[in-house]
Parts: C-alpha cells; structure tokens; sequence
C-alpha cells in the first residue's frame, strides 16, 4: 500500500508578504522593521504557541490548561498588536490584526487544482494521503469559508483526506509526523492499559514524506523547516520523497512514485502514542 503524508503548505501556499505589507501599511511601521519584530524570539514564540493551541506569552514550554480556540485567538491577536503598537506611528486593532492575518491565505481558485490532485490520489485503490498542518484556528477557518470540507476534529477531515492540525492536537510538526506514523503502525489493545500494538501485515506498505525546499527560509523559524523534518524521518524509519516543483513534476506525479518500502525495527507494542 502506497501511504504518502504531505504539509498542508505544499498545497495551500501562504502569502507571507501580503499579511506583512498589510501591517506595515495599517501600522506606518516600515516594512524591513515589520520583519525584523515578527523574528524575535518572543513573536517567534507567541506564533508557535498559538499554531500549538496552547497560547500563553508568559511562558516558552507547553501549557496543558488548553484554552477554547476563541480564546486562544483572542489571547494571541491581542498579545500581537500590543508589540507592534509599541512601534506604530498609527495604532492598530486586533481587528486590524486579523485582517492582515487573514491576507496571508490565498483564495480557492489558487490551489483548487492541487487539492483535486490530494484528492485523487487518496480516491485511488491501495493509496493513502495524509495531510499534516502546523497551522492555527484562523487559517482554518478561512479555508472553511473557501468551502474546503475540513474539520480537524474529526478523521477524513479534509475532503474524505485525514487531516492533522498542530492547533488540534497541540503538536509540532515533527510530533504530527510522528502522530500519524504511529497511528498507521499501532492500533489500541482495546483495554485500559494504555499500550497500542504493532498492526499485522506492515511489510508492502510504503510510508513516505513528500516534501520541498521552496520556503525553508521562512519555516525556519517555526520548526518545520526540511531538515528537522528529515530528521524526524530518519528517526521514523519513513522515506522522503523531494517534490522538484520547480522543474515540473506535478503534485500527482510525486505522489505516484514508486518507493521501496522501508523495513524499519519497531517495538511490538508502545505506551506513549507519538
């Protein structure tokens, strides 16, 4: 069985630029600056709380109090327009915020095509696709409003495709990696002791990560950039399969490939599912 897990961000695109140019321009902070204020490490670290549903600014670790999304997004908009105001020669509102927010998600028309392709492929027989997200409530929301069927709550969430959303399950993007590996090599023992057993018939299915280069530079800094996803790869024992966007090869075409399966060492059973 071919088994092929992808970033949401291969398909949906953001436009990063638009969302800064939009608070440089409701806020008269120069561009470069807008820049240079969303790279310090508490932003970094606010915008990585709130993709992992656990926003709280005062502290860099995991919270497990999980606010409600409203909240979180409340929390979070709020936090971001105190720092920048700090800076801005014309004070901005959350409102204000989100708007820019919401300018970094592409419409429908852009990636419907690539979506048909997810899509197809998860349609085909003896062919999975998964889909892994570090994302937050908003942009799914804006997908929502696309008339993209998506419900992180829920399997086969994405179109009839599993969807794994960081805000959902409170994750980064290596621990959803490892999150939807798991999920596809253990089942629960049906008991309460907590343990997940190794699934039977695992030697033809073919686990593999598509991935691309393109934005490395900007998920850097959020942890999902291509080598802390190789690594947790390697750590896996999944392939990964580069997507050579640039030269042509359609989402299809990377999905289809043929890989050799691995034949990784597992535990036969796992107390701890991630």
């Amino acid at each position: 069985m071919k088994i092929r897990i992808i970033n949401l961000g291969e398909i949906i695109q953001p436009k990063l630029l638009e969302g800064v140019k939009s608070l440089s321009e409701k806020s008269a902070i120069p561009l470069q600056r807008i820049n240079e204020i969303l790279q310090e490490k508490d932003m970094v670290n606010a915008i990585n709380q709130f993709k992992q549903g656990v926003f709280n600014p005062d502290r860099e670790e995991k919270i497990f109090e999980i606010p409600e999304i409203d909240e979180n997004e409340s929390l979070f908009s709020s936090y971001m327009v105190d720092r920048l105001n700090k800076e801005a020669s014309v004070k901005i509102t959350p409102n204000d915020f989100l708007d820019a927010w919401h300018k970094m998600n592409p419409p429908l028309e852009e990636y419907k095509s690539l979506l048909d392709e997810a899509v197809k492929f998860n349609e085909q027989p003896d062919c999975k696709l998964y889909i892994l997200s570090y994302t937050n409530s908003l942009d799914v929301a804006d997908m929502q409003r696309n008339g993209i069927l998506v419900d992180p709550n829920q399997p086969d969430s994405l179109n009839n495709i599993p969807f794994y959303a960081s805000y959902a399950f409170h994750n980064n993007a290596p621990e959803l990696l490892a999150v939807i590996v798991n999920s596809i090599r253990y089942q629960s023992s049906g008991n309460r002791d907590g343990l997940f057993y190794l699934k039977p018939n695992l030697d033809n299915i073919d686990i593999a990560w598509i991935y691309t280069q393109q934005n490395a530079a900007a998920a850097s800094r959020f942890g999902t950039d291509t080598q802390t996803m190789l690594s947790a790869c390697e750590n896996l024992q999944i392939n990964s399969v580069a997507w050579d966007r640039k030269n042509g090869m359609s989402l299809s075409d990377v999905l289809n490939l043929d890989v050799a399966p691995l034949k990784p060492k597992l535990d036969s059973t796992v107390s701890v599912f991630n």
